[in-house]
């Protein structure tokens, strides 16, 4: 397998509702799990904000999972559902257990995080979408090729690879759509 690197963000939701003793029951049950995340899993920064993976938004790099890295891959690793292109995967990192899903998704709800994701030799890239679910992680993801271009620096479409003059959003010829 290849290198990525995945730059993720945590989607903001108020979780004021969510009290501090449920947390601190949360994370006694999972504490094993918390010490991978260096005491980090649900760090509260505010009375509001509630931070589900230690940061709202970090990155993480295949070639580099030691510590607080490993237990977020780890986290997003072994997805019950998957959507659209997802043409990468995390390697070896193997997931949470069910329970753990399940439990954070009864204490916080259906929780959000937007990713980019880079693969090592592909000048494309996916976006997309992780969710929580109920029974663990979903993942959404729509895969951007590279433009490619002629000699003259004209576009080429991406289905027939014919050189455009005039460009369209879709980068595809008038030909094929």
């Amino acid at each position: 397998m290849g290198q990525i690197w995945v730059d993720i963000e945590q989607e903001f939701v108020d979780y004021d509702e969510v009290k501090n003793d449920k947390i601190i029951e949360f994370k006694s049950k999972y504490k094993e799990i918390d010490k991978e995340f260096d005491g980090e899993l649900l760090k509260r920064i505010s009375s509001n904000k509630l931070f589900i993976l230690g940061e709202q938004s970090f990155q993480i790099d295949s070639k580099d999972l030691v510590g607080k890295k490993l237990a977020r891959a780890r986290f997003f690793s072994d997805p019950v559902s998957s959507e659209g292109d997802v043409g990468f995967g995390w390697g070896s990192a193997s997931g949470f257990p069910e329970e753990f899903y399940s439990d954070l998704y009864k204490l916080l709800g259906e929780t959000t995080f937007c990713a980019s994701v880079t693969v090592s030799g592909d000048d494309g890239y996916y976006s997309g979408i992780y969710y929580t679910l109920e029974n663990g992680i979903m993942e959404s993801f729509t895969y951007y090729a590279p433009e490619k271009y002629n000699s003259d620096g004209n576009p080429l479409c991406k289905i027939c690879g014919t050189a455009m003059d005039e460009p369209n959003d879709y980068m595809i010829c008038d030909d094929c759509h």
